[in-house]
Parts: structure tokens; sequence; C-alpha cells
């Protein structure tokens, strides 16, 4: 792996010149290659801005020279996203098949989906419905199992983002307090991401170091918001993901 720093988690909102250029990350120059080294220990993954205008790429490169860093350009990445098509493995496999392959599934397991292809220049994503489980009495969670499918060790990332949100109705708890539904993500250690579905604004439901990205949103596109209770899952150039949806 190169030795890199991520920019902000955030895509910037920046107007496309007639020439435009793709940034992947911070590269780090030799007086700061600790930083570096301790920030690719942490397992985050360069974030990739697309259709950065070369302006706009100048000036972000000296701010990022006074600040002891290059900006690294990769004209490789395309800008376009590949969509999947999102198939759940319980529903393709049968109890006696899975069996056979030596896969045993948890109960409380509604889905299994991999996200993530062979052409490293490009996100992979699958658009699917916010499954039930997520959204009843007791919530659901979201496993991810993530591999870094360039780096010499095949490493891998697992978590849990556990979900909660609203009722569709005032079962247990009063509706009417806003438009869309509410949610909030906690992968059970420090931080969580609050939402709103269908409020006709981004939201980010998940985003773990870069590697997988949850959104109600088509982003690194024209980034309009989906329909109420309709979620992307993204997956980094470099990552396979398998994506276990549990009640």
């Amino acid at each position: 792996m190169k030795n890199t720093l991520a920019l902000s988690t955030t895509r910037t909102a920046i107007g496309v010149a007639a020439t435009a250029v793709t940034l992947v990350c911070w590269t780090a120059s030799a007086q700061d290659s600790g930083a570096a080294e301790n920030h690719k220990a942490s397992g985050s993954l360069p974030a990739v801005y697309t259709d950065v205008s070369t302006a706009e790429a100048e000036t972000m490169q000296d701010a990022a020279r006074q600040a002891g860093f290059e900006l690294a350009v990769d004209p490789g990445l395309q800008m376009a996203p590949q969509r999947q098509k999102a198939v759940n493995l319980l529903e393709t496999l049968t109890a006696e098949e899975l069996r056979k392959q030596g896969i045993s599934i948890d109960p409380g397991t509604v889905a299994v989906y991999i996200v993530g292809g062979n052409d490293q220049s490009l996100y992979w994503f699958i658009e699917i419905p916010l499954p039930p489980q997520l959204k009843d009495l007791d919530g659901g969670t979201i496993r991810l199992i993530m591999q870094h499918e360039t780096a010499p060790d095949d490493a891998i990332r697992i978590v849990d983002e556990h979900m909660a949100t609203e009722a569709d109705d005032d079962s247990w708890g009063l509706r009417g307090r806003g438009i869309g539904r509410y949610g909030l993500t906690y992968p059970g250690g420090i931080g969580d991401d609050a939402w709103i579905l269908g409020d006709s604004v981004p939201h980010i439901l998940v985003n773990y170091s870069e590697w997988v990205r949850i959104v109600d949103y088509r982003w690194l596109q024209d980034d309009t918001v989906l329909p109420l209770d309709v979620i992307r899952i993204y997956v980094h150039p470099f990552v396979t993901a398998r994506v276990i949806i549990k009640d």
C-alpha cells in the first residue's frame, strides 16, 4: 500500500472547468512520512474526488504543500461509479446448497450481498430498499466484512453497524415531527451517524474509513436524493465487501 493520508470524508462541491482531474489522496512528503505510516496503520483508504477543475486542484495543491503534503492525481480512476445487480445470496441458494458449501448462516440474517468488481478503477455499488427488519421495533444490524484487494496481506475489516429508525405510524412513538424517516447508525464504539431518509437532503448512513459508504443519494453522480427508504451501498475501488443484514 502507498503511504497516504485521506482527504475529508465529505465530497467537495467544486465547479468543473473544461479540463478536470480526479484527486485521490494526500501523499506525505519526506518530512512527514511518520504521519503517513500512522494513517496507513489505521486502515483508512483515500477518498476520491471527481470532476475537480485543474484551477481548483492547483489551489488545493498549494494549500497541501504549505501543510507538508503533496496532492496525488490519479488519471486511472474513472469518474462514474458502476452499478451492480443487487443479488441476495439467501434468495439464490437453498439451505441445502449453503450446507454443502459449508456456509452457516445465522437465523437472524435476512440478506447477504457481495459488492465489488474486478475493475479497480471504479467505485461499485448496489441500490436496495431499506430492509423492513431495520425499520421494525427492535431495529437491526448491517455487518460489513471488507477485503482490501490490493494490499499484500489481503487486509480484512469487520464492523457491525446497528441501526434504528422511526416507525411508520404511532405504534411506538409519535410520528409527524418532520418530513422523512429519522434514523441512527451506531457502530458499537465511538461515534454515530444520524440521518433522515426522504427529506430531500443527502445523508451518509455509514462511512467506514472510505472502504464502504451507505448513503441515500446518487454519490459521485449528480448527488440527487433517492426515493424514501432507498439506499445505495458503495465500495472503494480496492475493496470487496460482504454486506450482511441481520434482524
